[in-house]
């Protein structure tokens, strides 16, 4: 004759323990899944900043050519006598554009 002891019961263990070995692996999966959402985010932040780094600085010696050009200009027409200066060598204000 058998006698039921319930402290030897250890039928349906493997299935809480396989149970809590799952919820381990979800919890990883849905934070890997941020990680990489958060990431995404990150370089499609960097790629915008540094196009518009690249943009900025392009305007900037764009400028600076037209700057240098105009400034070229000017002594060439004050080297020519052109009529683009005054008596004291500075460009008159109507002339500027």
């Amino acid at each position: 004759m058998q006698i039921f002891n319930p402290a030897n019961n250890e039928d349906g263990y493997v299935l809480i323990v396989s149970l809590i070995i799952m919820m381990v692996l979800v919890v990883l999966g849905i934070a890997a899944t941020n990680t990489t959402n958060v990431e995404l985010q990150i370089a499609g932040n960097e790629k915008v900043a540094k196009d518009n780094f690249y943009k900025a600085e392009a305007a900037a010696y764009e400028a600076a050519q037209l700057l240098e050009n105009e400034n070229a200009e000017n002594l060439r027409n004050r080297d020519l006598g052109g009529g683009g200066t005054s008596n004291d060598g500075l460009v008159k204000e109507d002339e500027l554009f």
